[in-house]
């Protein structure tokens, strides 16, 4: 009986040293795990605040590209009347020669 004993008792210890191993790799793989979720979490974190300061940006580029495009309307509604002005200044310049050279025929 004493062997038997003995055998069982060596199987105990065995059994315990892989209990042991098991729970020194569960203890690595949770701080592994904690650890992710931390990084994770974190580059979550940034990630977040990397959208939103680009969305802020993408707005600001938007409002600007509006100013800009208001700024553009008016100027090319300034031309268009410019050239209206100055189609008319040549037609009444080109009336005014005509008028003179009708006088100084006269």
């Amino acid at each position: 009986m004493g062997v038997l004993l003995k055998r069982l008792e060596e199987k105990i210890d065995a059994l315990n040293r892989r209990i042991e191993v098991k729970r020194a790799e569960l203890e690595r793989l949770e701080r592994q795990r904690q650890e992710a979720i931390t990084t994770d979490l974190a580059t979550a974190e940034r990630l977040i605040g990397d959208v939103e300061a680009c969305r802020r940006e993408l707005a600001f580029l938007h409002e600007a590209l509006k100013a800009v495009n208001g700024q553009r309307a008016r100027l090319q509604a300034n031309e268009a009347e410019a050239e209206q002005i100055l189609a008319e200044w040549k037609r009444k310049t080109k009336q005014g020669q005509a008028l003179i050279r009708k006088i100084d025929r006269h």
